[in-house]
């Protein structure tokens, strides 16, 4: 209750500055915000990628990704929400999380899970790969994602599905093969 408050009252000062700004009413997607020192810092509005947000990932940098359910990834950088959709390479708009994670070679990569497309991730150059079932994924909705560092330096990507199990996913560059449990 006290978070979805706060979270009302933040998106509505948001569309108030907007609209003074402005001078029209315009409705603002879900706002994001950081909580620093006990503070919320908004990140701004949305307004490139309208819908509800699943996810946020964040990899330290100010660089923040955002999950969407029905308009594709939203990216926060220098101040700027862009959008990425299928126009750039995602399988689907409809997407149930994102994580970032640092490969063996230590590459950054975006993984994103999606609702029937499978799982995608971005490359440095901004090119998506996408797994499904074709390639061995036991179901193309990919509810749940979790990179775990083991104790021998590796990296693990794990993947829950829908209905399909728990998926496995060692991050070695050329190496990329999914064991299924």
């Amino acid at each position: 209750q006290y978070h979805a408050t706060r979270s009302i009252v933040i998106r509505n000062l948001v569309e108030e500055r907007i609209t003074q700004a402005v001078g029209v009413r315009i409705p603002v997607a879900w706002p994001l915000a950081r909580l620093e020192g006990g503070l919320p810092d908004l990140l701004g509005p949305v307004v490139a990628v309208r819908g509800q947000i699943e996810t946020v990932a964040e990899d330290g940098t100010p660089e923040i990704w955002a999950a969407t359910g029905s308009h594709g990834l939203a990216h926060y950088r220098n101040g700027k929400w862009t959008a990425i959709t299928t126009r750039d390479g995602l399988p689907t708009n409809r997407l149930f999380t994102v994580v970032e994670a640092v490969n063996s070679a230590g590459e950054r990569q975006l993984w994103v899970g999606t609702e029937g497309g499978g799982l995608a991730c971005r490359s440095k150059d901004g090119s998506w790969k996408v797994w499904n079932q074709a390639s061995g994924l036991p179901n193309n909705s990919i509810l749940s994602l979790l990179v775990v560092d083991g104790p021998d330096g590796t990296r693990t990507l794990w993947a829950g599905t829908e209905g399909g199990g728990v998926v496995r996913l060692a991050l070695t560059p050329g190496n990329q093969t999914f064991a299924v449990f």
